[in-house]
């Protein structure tokens, strides 16, 4: 439990670390996408909070755009419930630093199932979750792309199917919330995954 709650204010220590521009400068970070994540978050909330209702359009992007339809939406995300805490901007940010701390555990999790020692799959989850890739993304405004932090738990997860019938429960409800977090790149991501795992097991 101690070495636990040590990787965990370890991980959190890094992605503050990783996202204090973000805080500090909040009022000068580029629009971009956050212009549209930002947008879609406040009108989730004025739906429901204001409304009493379930968005299912957005009049305010390209001309209109069904929300249920877009791959990209969070409506049904767990996440939902921090855009009636924060502003549009801090849930956003605040959703993707959780994922990063939790995507910190999974890659831990994947190393150490190769037999990685416990130290280094530390330094290795802090490096995946500091890669420039994530950060370029985020910078740009990429928020969907906060469920790809996660995919350690996926990996982790495939390799262990064959063990109990849990595991099949449990990556059964990651890739649920992949979708329910509009998190479609992790949601395909992991079905290649999962074809090439099959693939190598026949072979």
């Amino acid at each position: 439990m101690r070495e636990k709650l040590l990787q965990f204010l370890i991980l959190s220590l890094f992605t503050l670390i990783n996202f204090l521009p973000y805080i500090i400068f909040y009022d000068q970070i580029p629009l971009n996408d956050w212009g549209y994540f930002n947008g879609m978050s406040y009108l989730l909330n004025l739906a429901i909070s204001h409304y009493h209702t379930i968005p299912l359009y957005n009049p305010y992007t390209c001309g209109g755009m069904d929300i249920l339809a877009n791959p990209q939406s969070d409506v049904f995300s767990p996440f939902i419930l921090l855009h009636f805490v924060f502003s549009p901007y801090w849930s956003n940010v605040w959703s993707i630093m959780i994922c990063c701390v939790i995507g910190g555990f999974g890659m831990i999790k994947l190393l150490q199932h190769f037999n990685v020692e416990k130290n280094f799959a530390l330094i290795g989850a802090l490096i995946f979750i500091s890669s420039s890739w994530f950060g370029l993304h985020f910078l740009e405004g990429h928020v969907a792309f906060r469920s790809l932090q996660l995919i350690g738990w996926a990996i982790y997860l495939i390799f262990s199917l064959e063990k109990h019938l849990k595991y099949w429960l449990y990556f059964s409800l990651l890739m649920a919330f992949f979708l329910l977090d509009g998190g479609i790149y992790a949601f395909n991501f992991c079905l290649l995954f999962f074809a090439i795992a099959l693939f190598l097991k026949k072979t």
